[in-house]
């Protein structure tokens, strides 16, 4: 990517976009109020970044941030964490789905801020890369816990899974 920070954008708008629509459809269907909190959230952060995101594009390409197709997107579509809400919304447990699919969504997005974070020479958006991070990390480490305390086997779980049952 000749300019990450153009490559970033356009990546993240979507992305944040899909995360939106997954929380807009968690604040209907959730039975926890949890999850509406969290959906809250996900909606009023990601939708004041990427109202920023779109000022700062213009404001640096004179042009409106294009709109990427989702073959185009990191990883192809699935793998960027675009999450299909028809499926979301078929899912035979909703909130045990919305928190897997979220929590791989918001890794993605962690990831793309920690590539962003050593890419970017612009301050605002190290700040960007730097506040999704701690908010994503900390929303994933809310998720995980719930799908412990309500019983959802978590896919991921790791070895301080494992020393947390043993502890």
């Amino acid at each position: 990517a000749k300019d990450f920070d153009l490559e970033f954008v356009t990546q993240m708008i979507p992305h944040h976009e899909s995360a939106i629509e997954m929380a807009k459809l968690a604040l209907q269907k959730s039975t926890h109020d949890e999850v509406k909190t969290l959906a809250n959230g996900i909606i009023a952060s990601q939708s004041a970044e990427i109202d920023t995101m779109k000022q700062w594009y213009k404001d640096w390409y004179g042009t409106d941030v294009p709109t990427v197709s989702s073959g185009a997107m990191w990883g192809g579509g699935m793998m960027s964490g675009q999450v299909s809400t028809a499926e979301l919304n078929a899912a035979p447990d909703f909130v045990e789905a919305f928190l897997s699919q979220m929590i791989e969504h918001h890794a993605m997005a962690v990831m793309m801020a920690n590539m962003l974070d050593i890419a970017t020479n612009r301050p605002e958006m190290k700040k960007l890369a730097s506040d999704i991070t701690s908010a994503q990390t900390k929303e994933i480490n809310d998720m995980k816990s719930w799908q412990q305390q309500w019983g959802y086997d978590s896919s991921s779980s790791n070895s301080s899974d494992m020393m947390n049952m043993m502890g």
